[in-house]
């Protein structure tokens, strides 16, 4: 799918439709990119559009795996990650 069809069919989607799509390709990197040097952004992209669609509590697990997993080792990647979720509370 190359870029300009997925924008194209963002066109006539109302915004709910958008984050909605939005969270399916986040889910999508996530679960189906095995790439090593993936970067952790693009690893935390769910977890900031769910909370775009307000769905704080499956946030916050996310946040609290994704914490509890060791993948994140930058130690202000940490502190970022662990104020996101204690604000989220």
């Amino acid at each position: 799918m190359n870029p300009a069809h997925l924008i194209a069919r963002t066109v006539d989607l109302p915004l709910a439709g958008v984050r909605t799509l939005a969270r399916r390709y986040a889910q999508a990197v996530q679960r189906r990119t095995t790439a090593a040097a993936l970067p952790l952004w693009a690893k935390q992209m769910e977890i900031f559009i769910l909370e775009d669609l307000d769905e704080i509590e499956a946030a916050k697990i996310m946040f609290g795996g994704l914490l509890a997993s060791g993948l994140v080792r930058d130690s202000s990647e940490l502190r970022f990650l662990q104020a996101r979720l204690q604000s989220s509370q």
